[in-house]
């Protein structure tokens, strides 16, 4: 019992990093030296609202890491670091992967993202897991 918890407050640990790292580092590269970042995206006069979830991403990612640090485990932080990277990452890929003349490629902060996304699922199943087996030696 003992070693899961340590194993979920990992996957949150890795999580909050990832997500952290993924505002800092660029999401869409255009080519030669052309990277843009989340803060370019969010700043935009013409951006989506959507776009404004990134500004969520560090907060969201320092929390995570804090509250692996400490061991303590939020699935409802879970949650809302799986959702906020989900829409953040369809919200880039609806504005610039999705016309058929771009040229745009997704670069590592999208795929930290999207990594961030896997993982943080990964803890929810172990956790949804932990409760049925909990729930099971309860009756």
């Amino acid at each position: 019992m003992k070693k899961s918890v340590v194993n979920k407050n990992v996957l949150q640990i890795i999580c909050g990093v990832l997500m952290f790292l993924s505002f800092f580092t660029a999401w869409v590269y255009n080519g030669g030296l052309s990277y843009y970042k989340p803060t370019e995206f969010i700043f935009l006069e013409e951006a989506p609202f959507l776009f404004k979830t990134l500004s969520v991403l560090p907060l969201l990612g320092l929390t995570a890491i804090y509250l692996g640090y400490i061991r303590r485990y939020s699935y409802g932080l879970n949650l809302v670091c799986s959702l906020v990277c989900s829409v953040s990452m369809w919200s880039v890929y609806n504005e610039y992967f999705t016309n058929e003349e771009s040229t745009l490629i997704a670069h590592t902060g999208f795929y930290m993202a999207g990594l961030a996304l896997v993982v943080s699922l990964a803890s929810i199943v172990i956790m949804r897991k932990e409760m049925r087996e909990e729930a099971g030696n309860q009756e």
